[in-house]
């Protein structure tokens, strides 16, 4: 999967989001667990989780959150019954857990995709939140606006007045920049490692015409690039959902329809915003999935 492995906060203020996590809200139940990896995006989407499984039922979530190393520390978690569910990508379990190769049409590998995770593993995914975490490419919106770029393939007509900049790891990856180079015929002027951290400057300043991205960066909603469409769908989806251990939803019900309360709720340009208040903007990660929430109107004041 290729989650942004971005600390946001420090350990304190890791501890002090976890404490605040599992607290019971005057609850008396029984416990489930939950994990997520450490990245904004997940600790937002773990926030709700709680807040809305603590809400409308008499479960208390222990939370163990901050776990680096994404399926590689997740999947064996929930395999061996150490966690009751977490956020997971649908095209990190096609690729990374189940190991195919071919990237069908989005109904056919999640049809496939759930059927393999309940018969072969005991996992059931509960609803899809409804963005996309993908790699993408962004312009500068001067520069999408010169030469009219809409999608992957305009900017394959303009390719060689312009420069690319992507992290080493994405020239090095078999799915990426050869991979896309070949399928689209880009032929950049130029390509630039840089870092996550400076692309987005790199943009502002010129030094770059086009980045790769994750469709739900935070600074998509500020950073004044414009995020193109990959009309030959070159990168798989990964859409995000609830994965639960079926012995979980057995015992509790319940618990199903409380987390298909967040299905199709989270479109990437909202899942953008929200990881920019709190990789940006410095707000805990609960204060932001409780806003959202009320927003949303799932909220019970």
């Amino acid at each position: 999967m290729m989650k942004r492995k971005i600390p946001f906060i420090g350990p304190v203020a890791v501890a002090v989001c976890i404490c605040l996590l599992s607290v019971a809200c005057g609850k008396k139940g029984d416990t489930i667990v939950l994990g997520y990896d450490n990245t904004a995006e997940e600790a937002i989407l773990a926030s709700m989780l709680v807040t809305l499984i603590e809400q409308d039922s008499n479960l208390t979530v222990e939370v163990k959150g901050d776990l680096s190393g994404g399926e590689t520390v997740l999947h064996p978690a929930i395999m061996e019954g150490e966690i009751d569910l977490y956020p997971e990508y649908t095209g990190t379990a096609w690729l990374n857990i189940l190991k195919h190769t071919d990237i069908p049409d989005t109904d056919t590998l999640n049809a496939q995709l759930f059927q393999e995770y309940e018969e072969g593993f005991g996992l059931c995914w509960v609803g899809l939140y409804g963005f996309n975490n993908s790699y993408g490419l962004a312009v500068a919106e001067d520069v999408a606006e010169t030469y009219g770029l809409e999608t992957y393939s305009d900017l394959a007509d303009v390719s060689g007045k312009l420069i690319f900049g992507a992290e080493p790891g994405f020239f090095e990856r078999e799915d990426g920049y050869e991979g896309l180079c070949s399928t689209y015929g880009f032929d950049f002027k130029e390509s630039l490692d840089m870092t996550f951290s400076v692309k987005y400057d790199a943009l502002a300043e010129e030094k770059a015409d086009v980045i790769n991205v994750f469709t739900t960066d935070g600074r998509l909603a500020t950073s004044g690039a414009k995020l193109l469409k990959d009309d030959k769908r070159y990168f798989p989806e990964y859409l995000c959902g609830s994965l639960v251990r079926k012995d979980t939803l057995e015992k509790y019900p319940k618990l199903k329809g409380i987390l298909l309360q967040m299905e199709g709720m989270i479109t990437d340009e909202d899942m953008a915003s929200l990881n920019k208040q709190v990789e940006t903007d410095g707000q805990e990660p609960e204060e932001v999935a409780r806003g959202f929430l009320s927003e949303r109107g799932l909220l019970k004041e």
